[in-house]
C-alpha cells in the first residue's frame, strides 16, 4: 500500500472534515479510509474554533478536543497544538469521534443530573462510539511530540458484547468497578485516571466535561431539536442499502422519539399545506358596471397530491395503513386528493373527492423518485406527500414542499417526515 500524502497548505481541521466526506487515498489511489459523508456533513454544518493562549483558565481551555453547547448551537473546539501534532489519519479519527458524540447526543447527558459516576460515564460513552470508529486506533501510534494514547476499546470491558447501548456499557463498568472496590469520581479526561483502575479500559481522548452543561443563555431543548434536523439533513443522499447500522439507529431513535402520533403529524402538515380550488360559478349581473360577469369565489375544498410508492418492497399492510389514514383525512376535511401510484414511473392517478373509492394497487417494480419530482413540476404541484420505504436514490426536490411518509423500516431522505405504523 502506498503512503498517504501530507498536505500542509490547507487548514488541518478543514482538511480532516474533507477527508471524512471524500475519504483518504494512498499514492496508488487505494482508500486508506473510505468516505464517511454523514459525519463530514454533520461537522461542516456546525461552527468550530481553535483554542488560543488567551483561553487558558476559561471554559475554552481544552487540552485535546471537545464539543459544547454555545449560542443555541453546538460548537467543535480543537486544541491546535495537539491537532497539528497528529498525522492526517489520526486527525480524521479525532473529528469523527467528536461527530459521533454529537450524533449520539452525548452533549445532553450530564453525569450529575442523571446521578451517574462521571468517570464511568466517560468510558461508557467512548465504548459506544469507538466500536464504530476503528480509525481511532491510529492514536496508538506515537505523535510527532512522542505523545501516545490508548483509546477506549469496548472488548476490554468484562462481559461486553459488540454494539451494546450506552446503558449496557455503563452498568458493566460499574459492576466491574464495584467488584474491584474502585469507581473513582474524577473526570478522567485526556487519558488521565489510571490510578483508580479505569485506565485498563483505555483512555478518554477528548474533553467530556462540557457534556450536560450550558455556558451561556442557550436553551438545550432548542439546541437538541435543531440537532435532530441537522442529523437528518446530513443523512440525506446516502446510498440506499449502504447506510451503516450506527447511523440508521440514530435516525430511527430520532423518529421514534416523537410523542405525536404519525396520523396527527400528517393531518397538521396537510392543514398547513392547503391549496384551495378556485372555480367559476354561475353568471351574475354586476351591480356597478353594466353587463353580466362570471362570479368567482374560493371554494372551501382543500386539494392534496399524494405519490404512493407501490414498488415490491412496500408491503400491502403499509399501503393499507397509509391509504386508510389519507381517506379518513380526506373525508374529515372534505378535501380533494389526487392519488398517484408509482414505482419507477407514474402508473395511475385517482382523484378522490366524495365517495370512498376502491383502490387497486398498481406497481410492484423498483423505485425511482425522479418520476414524482418531474410529474409535480410539470403539473405545477408544489405541495405533496411521498409514501415510501425510501429505498431508492435521492432526488432534487428544491422548491417543492414535500412530506415523506415512511414505512417503519425505511431509508431516510431528510426533510419533513412521518413514520407510518403498520397495522400488522
Amino acid at each position: 500500500m502506498g503512503k498517504v500524502a501530507e498536505i500542509d497548505h490547507i487548514d488541518p481541521l478543514e482538511l480532516a472534515i474533507a477527508d471524512l466526506i471524500a475519504g483518504i487515498q494512498d499514492s496508488n489511489g487505494m482508500y486508506v479510509h473510505a468516505p464517511e459523508p454523514f459525519y463530514g456533513r454533520l461537522l461542516a454544518a456546525l461552527p468550530s474554533k481553535y483554542t488560543k493562549k488567551s483561553d487558558e483558565g476559561t471554559a475554552y481551555d481544552i487540552p485535546t478536543a471537545a464539543v459544547a453547547i454555545r449560542n443555541n448551537g453546538i460548537e467543535l473546539i480543537i486544541n491546535r497544538d495537539f491537532f497539528e501534532n497528529l498525522g492526517r489519519e489520526a486527525r480524521l479519527a479525532i473529528i469523527k469521534h467528536e461527530a459521533q458524540h454529537i450524533a449520539h447526543r452525548h452533549l445532553f447527558r450530564g453525569a450529575e443530573a442523571n446521578g451517574e459516576n462521571p468517570k464511568i460515564q466517560n468510558i461508557a460513552m467512548d465504548a459506544v462510539i469507538n466500536q464504530f470508529n476503528p480509525a481511532i486506533q491510529e492514536l496508538k501510534k506515537p505523535a510527532k511530540d512522542g505523545g501516545k494514547f490508548e483509546p477506549v476499546e469496548w472488548d476490554k470491558i468484562p462481559d461486553a458484547t459488540a454494539d451494546m447501548s450506552y446503558r449496557g456499557y455503563y452498568e458493566l463498568i460499574e459492576k466491574d468497578s464495584e467488584e474491584e472496590g474502585g469507581g473513582g469520581s474524577g473526570e478522567g479526561e485526556g487519558g488521565e485516571g489510571d490510578g483508580d483502575g479505569m485506565g485498563k479500559y483505555g483512555d478518554v481522548i477528548d474533553d467530556h466535561s462540557h457534556f450536560g452543561k450550558v455556558f451561556d443563555e442557550s436553551n438545550p431543548d432548542v439546541v437538541e431539536d435543531r440537532l435532530k434536523d441537522t442529523i437528518q439533513k446530513a443523512a440525506r443522499g446516502l446510498n440506499p442499502g449502504t447506510m451503516p447500522g450506527e447511523i440508521q439507529k440514530i435516525l430511527d431513535d430520532i423518529a421514534a422519539e416523537s410523542k405525536i402520533p404519525w396520523q396527527q403529524l400528517l393531518r397538521t402538515w396537510m392543514k398547513t399545506s392547503i391549496k384551495s380550488i378556485r372555480k367559476t360559478h354561475i353568471l351574475r349581473e354586476s351591480l356597478s358596471v353594466a353587463g353580466v360577469f362570471p362570479g368567482y369565489k374560493r371554494q372551501p375544498r382543500p386539494e392534496f397530491h399524494v405519490y404512493a410508492d407501490m414498488s415490491g418492497s412496500v408491503s400491502d399492510s403499509d399501503a393499507v395503513s397509509f391509504f386508510s389514514e389519507i381517506l379518513y383525512i380526506q373525508k374529515a376535511m372534505k378535501a380533494t386528493v389526487s392519488l398517484h401510484q408509482f414505482d419507477t414511473e407514474i402508473h395511475s392517478t385517482q382523484v378522490i373527492e366524495k365517495n370512498i373509492p376502491h383502490i387497486v394497487r398498481d406497481g410492484y417494480g423498483g423505485t425511482n423518485f425522479q418520476c414524482c419530482a418531474d410529474h409535480a413540476r410539470e403539473n405545477k404541484i408544489k405541495n405533496f406527500i411521498i409514501m415510501t420505504d425510501g429505498y431508492a436514490p435521492s432526488v432534487d426536490l428544491t422548491g417543492l414542499n414535500v412530506l415523506w411518509a415512511f414505512t417503519e423500516h425505511h431509508q431516510d431522505h431528510g426533510g419533513k417526515s412521518v413514520v407510518i405504523e403498520s397495522k400488522e
